[in-house]
């Protein structure tokens, strides 16, 4: 779990503070459930929906 928040901090690193939020709530998750690859797997699977809905919705605009 340790390596894990370590990838976090380090991520928050690299964004320069872009997504400092969003990195903090994943640690605040991974540290409540002892389960890294769960959260990693449901924040993936969220942003994939979220891409996808912003996908479906900007390209019929763009076609017109």
């Amino acid at each position: 779990m340790a390596h894990n928040l370590e990838r976090i901090a380090q991520a928050k690193k690299d964004s320069g503070g872009k997504i400092d939020r969003a990195l903090d709530v994943i640690a605040v998750l991974v540290l409540e459930t002892g389960n890294p690859d769960g959260v990693w797997g449901e924040v993936l699977k969220l942003l994939h929906q979220v891409r996808t809905e912003r996908t479906t919705v900007v390209a019929p605009a763009t076609a017109a």
